[in-house]
């Protein structure tokens, strides 16, 4: 079975798009990563912006983003 961006609970929250001159779409969105370890909880926060291509899943874009740097 194969499991869409629909189907899970998304690490991120997409604040804001726009459509960039190229054709691109901008995509604004912030995340959260809760680490808790021997008692101590840490909390990193992101916010940022990506260029995705015009036929791009967004959801699926910022996803691949989040993994590159390690945030899911």
């Amino acid at each position: 079975m194969r499991v869409g961006m629909t189907d899970i609970v998304k690490p991120f929250t997409i604040t804001r798009t726009t459509t960039e001159p190229d054709g691109n779409t901008g995509v604004w969105f912030w995340a959260q990563k809760t680490t808790c370890t021997g008692g101590t909880t840490s909390v990193a926060k992101i916010a940022t912006y990506i260029s995705v291509a015009p036929e791009a899943d967004i959801d699926a874009a910022v996803y691949a983003f989040l993994q590159t740097g390690d945030w899911v």
